[in-house]
């Protein structure tokens, strides 16, 4: 009996050595797939990071063109100002035109001063949008 309990053991033997040898081998792919996944995510977050810091560069870079415009505005608003009191100043003084010019001189200044404020609100309420829609904020990070 004991050649047939040694064949029996050396069968068990055999057979739970390819089992194990089964198994690490299932194990070691699914490390690889492990590893391969991970580098997978690293690099989605890698790339979602960089996304969100170019949103984060054009939100900023609207922000600037934005004040470069608000600037603008204010400066051709106050030079408008200045220019347009020049001509409303000699006709006031003329007594045949002086209550004339005071009349147009208020349309004009209230209509010049409706399309400064329209323009600058236009370019803040733009901004606004665009910086919310590019972050997700309305205000810049501090």
């Amino acid at each position: 009996m004991l050649p047939f309990s040694l064949a029996l053991a050396t069968s068990a033997t055999i057979v739970l050595t390819l089992l194990v040898g089964l198994y690490a081998r299932r194990s070691a792919t699914a490390a690889v797939e492990m590893r391969a996944k991970c580098r997978r995510h690293d690099a989605y977050v890698g790339e979602l990071s960089r996304y969100i810091d170019s949103r984060r560069t054009l939100a900023d870079v609207a922000d600037t063109a934005g004040a470069a415009v608000n600037l603008g505005n204010t400066v051709t608003r106050s030079s408008h100002e200045v220019i347009a009191a020049i001509p409303f100043e000699v006709l006031e003084n003329i007594p045949a035109t002086s209550e004339t010019a005071k009349a147009v001189r208020e349309v004009h200044d209230a209509t010049a001063a409706v399309v400064y404020d329209a323009i600058g609100t236009v370019n803040q309420a733009l901004g606004a949008a665009l910086r919310r829609r590019l972050t997700g904020k309305d205000q810049p990070e501090k």
